[in-house]
C-alpha cells in the first residue's frame, strides 16, 4: 500500500488490531487516514470502492469485524459514495453521541485563513463533513463551502460562474489560483528588491552631489575669506600705512617729495627707484612719470 501514494508514506497503524484497544481516538485516526488517501498519485482513478477497501484493510481485524456488524444494509453503487458512507457509519458508531446540528455548524463556519493552503483547507472540510450526515450532498456541500469561504477573493467570482462544477474541478481551480498568486508575489518581491537598489543608488548619488556642493561652498567661503584677508592687508604705497590707501587725500605723504628720487607724492622708504647720487633731472622726471602713470594721479 505504501507504494501507492506520491510521497511513499506508510499506511496508518490499524485502528483496532485483533487484540487490543484502539491506537487513537476515532476522529484522530480518521483524519490521519483521509490525509493518507489524499497523497495517492492516481487519486482521480482511485474509485470510492477502492478507497473503501483500503479503509477496511487499515481498520484492523477487530475494526473490520465491527464494520461488518453495523453494515447490515448493503448500499447499491448508485446510492452514493460507498467510501463516504463507510466513514459515516464508522463515525456514527465510534464517536460519542452529539448533536448533528453542532457538527454542521462547525462545518458551515469553517473558513480558510489567509495562511492556510488549499489542500489543508479541503482536508479540514472533508474531515468535518464526515460527522455531518450529508449523504449524497457530501461533495456538493464541500464545493459550496470552498466557493463561499475561499481566502482568494479573485477566484471567487469565477467559481460562482461555474456553479454546478464538480468538487474536483473547483479544487483544481482554487489550487491553480493559489499557485498563480504565489508566483505573482515572488515577482513582486523581486521587483521591490530591484527598485530598492535603484533607490539606494539614487540616494548615494544625491548624497555625493550634496557632499560635492558642500565642498564647493566651503572652498568658495575660504576663497572669499582669503580675498577679504588680502583686502585687509592692502596698504598705502605712498607711506606704507595700513589705515588708508594712496588715493586718500588725508595721506600725509601725498604732497611730500621723495628724498631718494625727488618725485612728489611718496616717501623714500617706499620708493621703487634705485638710490641715486647726482642723477640728471631727466632721470628724475622719467621716474616721476612712471610713478604717476601707474597710480593715475596728476603730478603737482
Amino acid at each position: 500500500m505504501a507504494s501507492g501514494n506520491a510521497w511513499n508514506l506508510s499506511a496508518p497503524e490499524p485502528f483496532l488490531p485483533k487484540d487490543g484497544e484502539a491506537t487513537l481516538k476515532w476522529e484522530e485516526w480518521r483524519e490521519y487516514f483521509v490525509n493518507y488517501i489524499s497523497t495517492f498519485e492516481d487519486e482521480e482513478e482511485l474509485t470510492p470502492e477502492k478507497k473503501k477497501k483500503i479503509l477496511l484493510h487499515c481498520l484492523g481485524a477487530k475494526g473490520l469485524k465491527i464494520y461488518n456488524s453495523i453494515n447490515k444494509k448493503i448500499r447499491a453503487p448508485d446510492k452514493g459514495d460507498v467510501f463516504i458512507h463507510a466513514l459515516e457509519d464508522l463515525t456514527e458508531y465510534f464517536r460519542p453521541a452529539v448533536c448533528v446540528a453542532v457538527d454542521r455548524f462547525k462545518f458551515y463556519h469553517r473558513k480558510q485563513p489567509l495562511e492556510e493552503s488549499v489542500d489543508d483547507y479541503v482536508a479540514a472540510l472533508k474531515n468535518l463533513a464526515l460527522s455531518c450526515k450529508f449523504g449524497n450532498l457530501h461533495d456538493d456541500l464541500i464545493r459550496d463551502q470552498i466557493i463561499m469561504h475561499t481566502a482568494n477573493p479573485h477566484i471567487q467570482e469565477k467559481l460562482w460562474s461555474r456553479g454546478e462544477a464538480p468538487l474536483r474541478e473547483v479544487i483544481d481551480m482554487v489550487k491553480s489560483a493559489e499557485l498563480t498568486g504565489r508566483c505573482a508575489k515572488a515577482v513582486l518581491r523581486s521587483e521591490e528588491k530591484s527598485f530598492s537598489k535603484l533607490e539606494d543608488n539614487a540616494t548615494i548619488a544625491m548624497v555625493k552631489k550634496n557632499h560635492e556642493s558642500s565642498i564647493k561652498r566651503v572652498y568658495s567661503s575660504r576663497g572669499e575669506k582669503e580675498n577679504s584677508i588680502l583686502k585687509d592687508k592692502r596698504i598705502c604705497f605712498r607711506c606704507r600705512s595700513k589705515f588708508h590707501l594712496a588715493n586718500d587725500r588725508k595721506c600725509p605723504s601725498r604732497n611730500q617729495k621723495c628724498s631718494n628720487c625727488g618725485v612728489l607724492g611718496h616717501l623714500a622708504k617706499v620708493c621703487r627707484r634705485r638710490k641715486f647720487g647726482g642723477g640728471d633731472g631727466e632721470d628724475v622726471l622719467r621716474c616721476s612719470r612712471t610713478v604717476f602713470d601707474i597710480t593715475g594721479l596728476e603730478h603737482r
